[in-house]
């Protein structure tokens, strides 16, 4: 009979495993500050993304050797402080959402020296989506102008007498403001990250992870310009309490679910990498039971 206590024992002096708890630690606390700041959207990307990593660590067939070095110790303790303390003292949701990414380099860096953090770049990538692409995606781009633009074009062919001057759409019934919040970036960083995820865990080259995050950020931007057009139909209709509730209630959770669906309809249909194997195989197959038929 094997002791249980034994393995634990051994477990336990393997400084891996004292990093996994140190991981688990800093996760379950960036969780905690994204309960804090009610921010639905953020929690659950967070503990989606947070449970990617750890599932994409434990699959590694050889997880990569220790060898931090002590400037990349001290750098890495170093990052993970500040991230710790900003997060908890600031709280902001900038913080939280770059926070992931400070987390995880200060875990790279104390297990393994600067050249070999490339060994962690999947799991550096799932946790930068988390909020890179929010913070860095309106300074290069104002994906308000466009969000407005696909408003004004799905309303003019619906019928509705709409003039568009940039981010504002005036309705008979009034103007709307397309701000940030309607722009579509949170659900856009979302499918953008469950892209990557999906990709790193079922091994996607590079073409059709690029073609996977394509389809994520075109499929939230159509629901978010879907959502942007119902609100305005409801607030031309006078009805405010509907517009609040798909503006700022419940109801923009419900696009953001959408979203998720169907890029999960697509990775199901028409990008999983047995997909075409299996299409072969079916052909293959059709073809051999029709020469035995002849």
């Amino acid at each position: 009979m094997q002791d249980t206590t034994f393995d634990f024992r051994q477990r336990l002096q393997q400084p891996f495993t004292w990093l996994a708890i140190v991981g688990l630690l800093l996760a379950a606390i960036h969780l905690a500050l994204g309960w804090q700041a009610d921010s639905p959207s953020l929690l659950g990307t967070s503990l989606l993304s947070w449970v990617a990593v750890a599932v994409l660590l434990r699959d590694r067939a050889q997880l990569p050797p220790l060898q931090s070095g002590p400037l990349a110790s001290f750098m890495g303790a170093s990052m993970l402080t500040f991230t710790v303390f900003v997060g908890m003292s600031v709280g902001s949701h900038s913080v939280l959402l770059l926070a992931p990414l400070g987390l995880g380099l200060g875990f790279a860096l104390l297990a393994c020296n600067f050249r070999g953090l490339w060994q962690f770049w999947p799991e550096l990538s799932v946790l930068a989506a988390i909020g890179v692409p929010q913070i860095a995606i309106p300074a290069v781009v104002d994906m308000r102008i466009h969000t407005a633009q696909f408003t004004h074009f799905v309303l003019y062919h619906l019928g509705f007498e709409v003039v568009r001057e940039g981010i504002y759409l005036n309705l008979p019934r009034g103007v709307v403001e397309v701000n940030l919040a309607c722009s579509g970036l949170d659900i856009m960083a979302q499918l953008f990250g469950l892209s990557l995820i999906y990709a790193f865990m079922f091994g996607l080259n590079r073409q059709q992870g690029i073609l996977t995050s394509i389809v994520a950020v075109a499929i939230a931007f159509v629901v978010n310009g879907i959502r942007a057009v119902l609100m305005s139909v409801l607030f031309n209709s006078g009805n405010i309490a509907a517009f609040d509730y798909w503006h700022t209630g419940d109801g923009s959770l419900v696009f953001s679910a959408i979203g998720v669906a169907c890029f999960g309809c697509y990775c199901y249909f028409y990008q999983s990498p047995d997909t075409a194997e299996e299409l072969v195989f079916e052909a293959e197959a059709d073809i051999e039971f029709n020469e035995d038929e002849n």
